[in-house]
């Protein structure tokens, strides 16, 4: 099979989530790293909806823990 740069595209996504803690309350400081790889592009929806979602979902999932993302494009 012929190599095609498109072939290979792939998106990822890498979100920061971080906790400064509240020792009064016994919760401890902690930072995560969450990547997802998008094999062939770019995720349906509007423009950084995807991101946006990702975010909230994340901020619920981690109770109080800020988030931020880091968007990159990968050819392999």
């Amino acid at each position: 099979m012929k190599y095609s740069k498109e072939m290979n595209y792939k998106k990822k996504f890498k979100f920061y989530v971080y906790f400064s803690g509240e020792p009064g309350a016994g919760l401890n400081p902690f930072y995560e790293e969450v990547e997802i790889t998008l094999q062939h592009g770019e995720p349906e929806g509007q423009d950084k909806e995807f991101e946006g979602w990702m975010i909230q979902s994340l901020s619920e999932w981690y109770d109080g823990a800020g988030v931020s993302t880091v968007e990159s494009d990968l050819f392999e």
